[in-house]
């Protein structure tokens, strides 16, 4: 297999991990007009958001052909990949969040998604000043 060959099968993958995290999205904006329909205030769709959301279904999908060796084999291969894009969007995304939580915590700046179940804000900033990074453990809430 030419270079251009493996460049050219890791671009198709990305497009059909685009297109996996396409129908993702478009299930997540139908969810979130629903939504909006039964709220007096309404959430706005933040298009950066979405276009980030479609640059890591692209990465996905490229990382999974990557990992398969780049071989298109037959058509339940292709669904695979736009599986990827769907659900290894997901993941990508869960682990960035968590990433991000975690730099924003040690940082000193409050989140707003509280990892720890059971305590307040005032209450995680005096329970864990020195290690903002790590769950009390310590049973005050």
């Amino acid at each position: 297999m030419t270079a251009t060959d493996v460049i050219n099968n890791v671009l198709a993958g990305g497009l059909l991990g685009l297109i996996g995290q396409g129908i993702r999205m478009a299930v997540g904006l139908k969810k979130l007009s629903d939504e909006n329909s039964r709220r007096e205030e309404s959430e706005p769709v933040n298009a950066s958001r979405l276009i980030i959301s479609l640059f890591i279904g692209f990465v996905a999908g490229a990382l999974y052909v990557l990992v398969n060796e780049g071989l298109f084999k037959d058509d339940e291969y292709l669904f695979a990949i736009i599986a990827a894009g769907y659900a290894g969007a997901d993941f990508i995304e869960g682990i960035f969040r968590t990433f991000i939580n975690k730099s924003g915590n040690t940082s000193g700046g409050s989140s707003s998604v509280s990892t720890n179940t059971g305590n307040t804000n005032n209450n995680q900033g005096s329970n864990q000043a020195g290690n903002s990074d790590k769950p009390d453990d310590s049973g005050n809430s």
